[in-house]
């Protein structure tokens, strides 16, 4: 769903886009998480383990 920003149709100030540990980093991905943010929507990484 990231890659489809299909985010955009909700309200930036009432949700936040959560990225699950299952999620790979691929360009794309990275590039509409970027975007999400530029456009004023709250991130979360969900168990992330470093």
């Amino acid at each position: 769903m990231i890659v489809e920003r299909i985010y955009e149709a909700l309200p930036r100030e009432k949700i936040i886009v959560e990225v699950l540990e299952d999620v790979m980093a691929e360009p794309e991905v990275v590039k509409s998480i970027a975007h999400a943010k530029k456009l004023g929507y709250t991130i979360a990484l969900d168990d992330f383990i470093f």
